[in-house]
């Protein structure tokens, strides 16, 4: 056959390229035996995905906000997170910190995003399918926190019955009665967690198990048990007089505040402490103090470098006015009349690092002096109250034991949430919740978890897939890469040089100017007011989509031999070995790094 004269042939226009750069034909010119490369559409990790502690499929929900179809983006969040109005506003985003475009020119802003997404349902959060139908199987979970809640949610899905035990009069945990309502609105936490009674899930409040159900009958009346207890148990500061009036565990005063309680303020009000707990009782201190002259102190004995509290409750902390004494330890409470009128403490230097990494506060000899206080709230760190936990659970430096798969020394007793040797995060809670969720399925299942952990799990951190385990379950091919991709192999020529959108906030007169008969609103003022649909949209559109697909016709376009063809019956795109060369052009001007060059199989 005379291939010289024969034309190229699309069935359609849209099979046409925009500019091929070679507008000639190559069908007269095999590649026969020669090309030794060839390449290959294959997808990587995306490394939001990968540094997030619930899995959460960031890149594709990201994409279906670019398109304005919300329900899908929000299904697809929810198969891994069933909190995204929660982790919208409280989580730390490790994701964020992942993010390629954060080498570029600042990382997109997911956080935001993924409560734009919640603030999509209105009133009411939508109820999601079960996984399966209904099990059978029964589980048991003690503990209304994050943890607690993702265990009982993801459990639910998979079509067992769950019933959750709260102590409290509300389910919700430390998001309920430790985070202030200035950052998670009581509105929203109550929203998510009607969702979860429609699921059928049965939430008994005011139930403290040990007192109202023995532990003996918990084990008897389900088939797993999940704890969840968190660490409400504050620790001491070790020093004279601390427990004086008017000085309290910063934990307790939350817990208050949450309550409608507001204990007496007075004018200088010291907050020992750098972790995130302090900031948060600063900061409600603060707004329900600000308005009769009060100001707020955070003692700390390391340096600012050297706490542990989040970048972005620092700087607000900071915006808001509240004052900061580095380097400074208490030593002894001054007591007048049985009441706090002062602290007595010490200046600090920094010396070699300890078992956490940070440089060990040593005090600085005759640096003792003097600090007015009216208010002193300890905010040093918290551990788990034994007496919460049943009996014959193995403890270790006042943390629950557990294996890799969440399970206890007691036979099908999980623990996760801060009771374990984790970090104390809510989104690190959640994951933990998942983990045993599935766990205990494939204890009910008869599965080997040791054999799907590496199919179901995702990046270097041993978090699990909810949709690949049921992909797995449902013997569906798992096509997604295990790889993640890095920053290097994005072509950054693609992408224009563009800011995050910023996070609208209250002014500091609207989140301090209220106080008096009306003071406990001043600390249910939500700070940050949330994205417009503008704004969500120019932030998700900078989402590079690291190692995915998105059918943006690159290849296809840069082909001189016209070989790649978008595929008529499914996503993605069709390269014809017979012509093509193995030039490799293609895999140079992919934007998101998603071909690659294989060595051809003889």
């Amino acid at each position: 056959m005379d291939y010289k004269n024969k034309p190229i042939i699309f069935n359609s226009e849209q099979d046409m390229p925009y500019l091929p750069v070679s507008s000639g034909s190559m069908l007269w010119n095999k590649t026969g035996s020669w090309r030794y490369l060839r390449p290959v559409h294959q997808n990587y990790l995306s490394p939001c995905q990968a540094g997030c502690p619930t899995a959460n499929n960031i890149e594709s929900w990201i994409r279906y906000i670019e398109i304005g179809d919300y329900p899908q983006a929000l299904k697809i969040l929810r198969t891994e997170n069933p909190f995204p109005g929660i982790c919208g506003r409280v989580c730390f985003h490790p994701c964020q910190e992942s993010c390629n475009r954060g080498q570029y020119d600042g990382e997109v802003s997911i956080n935001n995003l993924e409560r734009f997404l919640s603030e999509q349902e209105q009133e009411k959060a939508v109820t999601p399918d079960n996984f399966f139908s209904d099990t059978g199987f029964k589980v048991g979970v003690v503990g209304g926190g994050p943890a607690g809640l993702a265990c009982a949610y993801h459990a639910r899905r998979l079509g067992h019955q769950v019933v959750l035990f709260e102590t409290n009069a509300e389910a919700g945990g430390i998001c309920r009665y430790g985070i202030p309502s200035y950052r998670l609105p009581r509105y929203v936490l109550q929203r998510e967690i009607t969702m979860l009674r429609e699921m059928g899930i049965e939430l008994k409040v005011n139930t403290r198990v040990g007192r109202d159900i023995t532990w003996e009958e918990l084990e008897q009346q389900f088939d797993a048990v999940f704890i969840a207890t968190g660490v409400w148990k504050s620790r001491k500061m070790m020093i004279d007089n601390e427990d004086a009036q008017g000085v309290m565990p910063g934990l307790k005063f939350l817990y208050q505040v949450a309550n409608g309680e507001v204990p007496p303020l007075g004018k200088n009000i010291l907050v020992i402490g750098g972790g995130n707990t302090a900031l948060d009782t600063a900061r409600t201190a603060l707004r329900l103090a600000a308005p009769q002259g009060g100001k707020v102190y955070v003692v700390y004995r390391r340096s600012r470098e050297e706490m542990p509290a989040f970048a972005a409750e620092l700087k607000e902390a900071d915006r808001e006015g509240i004052e900061f004494i580095m380097l400074t330890a208490p030593e002894r409470v001054l007591v007048e009349d049985g009441k706090v009128i002062g602290l007595e403490c010490a200046k600090m230097r920094l010396g070699e690092p300890d078992d956490s990494g940070r440089r060990r506060p040593v005090k600085v000899d005759g640096s003792e002096h003097v600090m007015e206080a009216d208010n002193i709230f300890a905010a040093i760190g918290e551990q788990l109250d034994e007496q919460m936990i049943p009996d014959g659970l193995e403890l270790h430096w006042g943390k629950a034991v557990v294996d890799d798969t969440g399970l206890t020394s007691r036979k099908k007793w999980f623990a996760g949430g801060d009771m374990i040797d984790q970090p104390h995060s809510v989104v690190d809670a959640l994951g933990s919740g998942k983990r045993a969720a599935i766990v205990m399925d494939c204890m009910h299942r008869g599965l080997d978890f040791s054999q799907i952990k590496e199919t179901i799990g995702i990046g270097s951190k041993g978090v699990l897939s909810m949709r690949n385990y049921v992909m797995t379950l449902q013997e569906e091919t798992i096509e997604d890469g295990k790889e993640v991709l890095p920053y290097e192999k994005i072509n950054r020529f693609y992408f224009e040089s563009s800011q995050r959108g910023k996070m609208p906030k209250l002014t500091l007169k609207q989140r301090l100017g209220t106080g008096g008969d009306d003071s406990i609103a001043a600390t249910s003022k939500e700070v940050n007011l949330g994205l417009s649909r503008d704004a969500a949209l120019h932030d998700s559109l900078r989402c590079f989509h690291c190692g995915q697909c998105t059918m943006c016709d690159t290849c296809l376009i840069y082909c001189p031999e016209v070989s790649i063809r978008r595929q008529v019956s499914e996503y993605g795109y069709h390269i014809d070995l017979d012509y093509c060369k193995g030039c490799g052009l293609c895999v140079k001007e992919c934007p998101r790094g998603c071909i690659i060059m294989e060595k051809e199989l003889r």
